[in-house]
């Protein structure tokens, strides 16, 4: 296999292949949404720096678990998804294996980015401190003895 090449998922693809198969045109809506925000937090952006500030958008009255997610993604852009994955994997699911409430796991989604944001600004915060404590002045060395 050339270097270049993509590398091969097993049985993993057959395997979902199948699976979309045999679900009905909703949910396939739903499993290809999902795979297209695992997707677009798998891509490197040559994009500027994030804000370091959410863009509310207003969460409208009638929303599916997919446009929260991608509503909550354009809210929260600086975020990082990698580690958001198991959270929101396990949020999604819950709602479309399990049948949990739309309204109940979109709250929880919305915590879950708070959540994470409030991590990332902590995070920004401490450093920031760091590198002022650098710019103290305090580096100049003492005067010795005459």
């Amino acid at each position: 296999m050339n270097d270049h090449q993509a590398p091969r998922h097993g049985t993993d693809e057959p395997r979902l292949t199948r699976l979309f198969r045999s679900l009905g045109e909703d949910d396939r809506r739903t499993l290809l949404a999902f795979a297209e925000f695992l997707a677009a937090g798998r891509q490197p952006t040559a994009a500027p720096a994030p804000p370091v500030a959410p863009t509310p958008l207003p969460r409208p009255e009638q929303e599916t678990v997919i446009a929260a997610i991608r509503r909550l993604s354009r809210t929260y852009p600086m975020l990082d998804r990698g580690p958001m994955l198991n959270e929101t994997s396990a949020l999604m699911s819950a709602h479309v294996l399990q049948g949990r409430n739309e309204a109940v796991v979109i709250d929880d989604l919305e915590a879950l980015f708070l959540r994470h944001f409030s991590d990332y600004r902590a995070r920004l915060q401490a450093a920031a401190g760091d590198a002022q404590a650098g710019c103290t002045g305090t580096d100049t060395p003492a005067a010795g003895p005459d």
